[in-house]
Protein backbone atom coordinates (compact mmCIF):
# COMPACT_ATOMS: atom_id res chain seq x y z
CA UNK A 1 0.00 0.00 0.00
CA UNK A 2 2.48 2.17 0.99
CA UNK A 3 4.82 1.52 -2.46
CA UNK A 4 1.54 2.07 -4.31
CA UNK A 5 0.90 5.59 -2.82
CA UNK A 6 5.14 6.16 -3.44
CA UNK A 7 4.54 5.53 -6.97
CA UNK A 8 0.88 7.35 -7.70
CA UNK A 9 3.00 10.42 -5.99
CA UNK A 10 6.15 10.28 -8.41
CA UNK A 11 3.83 9.58 -11.39
CA UNK A 12 0.98 12.22 -10.47
CA UNK A 13 3.19 14.78 -8.80
CA UNK A 14 6.76 14.89 -8.75
CA UNK A 15 7.59 14.00 -12.39
CA UNK A 16 5.19 16.30 -13.87
CA UNK A 17 6.69 18.91 -11.33
CA UNK A 18 10.42 17.80 -12.39
CA UNK A 19 9.50 18.00 -16.07
CA UNK A 20 8.07 21.87 -15.58
CA UNK A 21 11.25 22.74 -13.84
CA UNK A 22 13.69 21.12 -16.22
CA UNK A 23 11.92 22.20 -19.55
CA UNK A 24 13.92 24.71 -21.52
CA UNK A 25 17.19 24.36 -19.51
CA UNK A 26 19.73 25.27 -22.28
CA UNK A 27 21.80 28.68 -21.56
CA UNK A 28 20.03 30.58 -24.49
CA UNK A 29 16.11 29.60 -23.31
CA UNK A 30 16.95 29.98 -19.80
CA UNK A 31 18.82 33.58 -20.45
CA UNK A 32 15.72 34.28 -22.33
CA UNK A 33 13.56 33.27 -19.71
CA UNK A 34 14.96 35.14 -16.80
CA UNK A 35 15.57 38.41 -18.76
CA UNK A 36 12.05 37.84 -19.83
CA UNK A 37 10.74 37.44 -16.32
CA UNK A 38 12.74 40.68 -15.41
CA UNK A 39 11.56 42.97 -18.08
CA UNK A 40 7.50 41.82 -17.58
CA UNK A 41 7.67 41.86 -14.21
CA UNK A 42 8.58 45.41 -14.16
CA UNK A 43 5.33 45.79 -16.53
CA UNK A 44 3.69 49.15 -15.33
CA UNK A 45 0.20 47.77 -15.20
CA UNK A 46 -0.51 45.77 -12.22
CA UNK A 47 -2.44 42.46 -12.37
CA UNK A 48 -1.20 41.66 -16.33
CA UNK A 49 2.16 40.42 -15.76
CA UNK A 50 1.25 36.12 -14.56
CA UNK A 51 -0.70 36.42 -17.73
CA UNK A 52 1.78 37.74 -20.62
CA UNK A 53 4.96 35.81 -18.99
CA UNK A 54 2.34 32.46 -19.52
CA UNK A 55 2.10 33.71 -23.03
CA UNK A 56 5.29 34.51 -23.58
CA UNK A 57 6.21 30.75 -21.59
CA UNK A 58 3.99 28.91 -24.14
CA UNK A 59 4.87 30.92 -27.22
CA UNK A 60 9.06 30.63 -27.06
CA UNK A 61 8.49 27.26 -25.06
CA UNK A 62 10.19 28.44 -21.82
CA UNK A 63 10.41 27.58 -18.66
CA UNK A 64 6.92 28.57 -16.79
CA UNK A 65 8.33 27.68 -13.39
CA UNK A 66 11.44 29.92 -13.61
CA UNK A 67 9.81 32.63 -15.71
CA UNK A 68 7.12 33.11 -12.83
CA UNK A 69 8.87 32.96 -10.20
CA UNK A 70 11.57 35.66 -11.56
CA UNK A 71 8.00 37.70 -12.38
CA UNK A 72 6.85 37.22 -8.62
CA UNK A 73 10.36 38.10 -7.57
CA UNK A 74 9.97 41.46 -9.24
CA UNK A 75 6.70 42.82 -7.72
CA UNK A 76 8.59 45.24 -5.57
CA UNK A 77 10.71 46.85 -7.87
CA UNK A 78 7.51 46.97 -9.78
CA UNK A 79 5.58 48.69 -7.64
CA UNK A 80 9.04 51.27 -7.37
CA UNK A 81 9.41 51.55 -11.12
CA UNK A 82 5.83 52.67 -11.40
CA UNK A 83 6.68 56.56 -11.03
CA UNK A 84 9.96 56.45 -12.83
CA UNK A 85 7.86 54.79 -16.15
CA UNK A 86 5.58 57.69 -15.64
CA UNK A 87 7.79 60.30 -15.43
CA UNK A 88 9.75 58.72 -18.60
CA UNK A 89 6.62 58.65 -20.39
CA UNK A 90 5.47 62.38 -19.45
CA UNK A 91 9.04 63.33 -20.87
CA UNK A 92 8.20 61.72 -24.42
CA UNK A 93 4.92 62.69 -24.28
CA UNK A 94 5.94 66.63 -23.56
CA UNK A 95 3.01 66.30 -20.87
CA UNK A 96 4.16 69.27 -18.21
CA UNK A 97 1.29 68.42 -15.24
CA UNK A 98 3.13 66.08 -13.22
CA UNK A 99 1.13 63.11 -11.00
CA UNK A 100 -0.05 63.93 -7.39
CA UNK A 101 1.61 60.30 -6.60
CA UNK A 102 0.57 60.86 -2.87
CA UNK A 103 -3.11 60.97 -3.88
CA UNK A 104 -2.63 57.86 -5.56
CA UNK A 105 -1.49 55.77 -3.60
CA UNK A 106 -3.65 56.90 -1.20
CA UNK A 107 -6.45 55.93 -4.09
CA UNK A 108 -4.55 53.00 -5.25
CA UNK A 109 -4.87 51.28 -1.43
CA UNK A 110 -8.62 52.22 -1.52
CA UNK A 111 -9.75 51.27 -4.49
CA UNK A 112 -7.66 49.84 -7.30
CA UNK A 113 -10.19 49.60 -10.31
CA UNK A 114 -11.29 53.25 -9.85
CA UNK A 115 -7.64 54.67 -9.54
CA UNK A 116 -6.53 52.86 -12.90
CA UNK A 117 -9.63 54.86 -14.11
CA UNK A 118 -8.78 58.05 -12.78
CA UNK A 119 -5.02 57.58 -13.30
CA UNK A 120 -5.26 56.49 -17.27
CA UNK A 121 -3.54 59.00 -18.63
CA UNK A 122 -0.73 58.11 -15.65
CA UNK A 123 -0.82 54.79 -16.68
CA UNK A 124 -0.41 55.24 -20.44
CA UNK A 125 2.62 57.45 -20.03
CA UNK A 126 4.03 54.85 -17.78
CA UNK A 127 3.34 52.16 -20.43
CA UNK A 128 5.26 54.14 -23.21
CA UNK A 129 8.04 54.61 -20.81
CA UNK A 130 7.68 50.60 -19.92
CA UNK A 131 8.14 50.43 -23.78
CA UNK A 132 11.38 52.69 -24.42
CA UNK A 133 13.27 51.68 -21.46
CA UNK A 134 12.67 47.81 -21.83
CA UNK A 135 14.60 47.21 -25.31
CA UNK A 136 17.79 47.88 -23.96
CA UNK A 137 17.66 46.69 -20.50
CA UNK A 138 16.25 43.50 -22.15
CA UNK A 139 19.10 43.14 -23.86
CA UNK A 140 21.46 44.17 -21.57
CA UNK A 141 19.73 41.22 -19.06
CA UNK A 142 19.60 38.71 -21.25
CA UNK A 143 23.33 39.59 -22.32
CA UNK A 144 24.21 39.34 -18.55
CA UNK A 145 22.14 35.73 -17.69
CA UNK A 146 23.86 34.59 -21.00
CA UNK A 147 27.64 35.44 -19.51
CA UNK A 148 26.60 33.63 -16.34
CA UNK A 149 24.93 30.90 -17.53
CA UNK A 150 27.36 29.85 -20.14
CA UNK A 151 30.24 30.24 -17.53
CA UNK A 152 28.14 28.35 -15.28
CA UNK A 153 27.40 25.50 -17.33
CA UNK A 154 31.01 25.13 -18.06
Amino acid sequence: MVLNLKNWLNDKLISPIQMLIKQGITANKLALTISLGICVGLFPIIGCTTIICTILAIYFRLNMVIIQVINYLMYPLQLITIVPFILLGNVVLGVDNPVDFSNFIHLFKEDLVNTLVLFKEALIAALIGWLIAMPLFGLITYGMAYFFLQKLIK
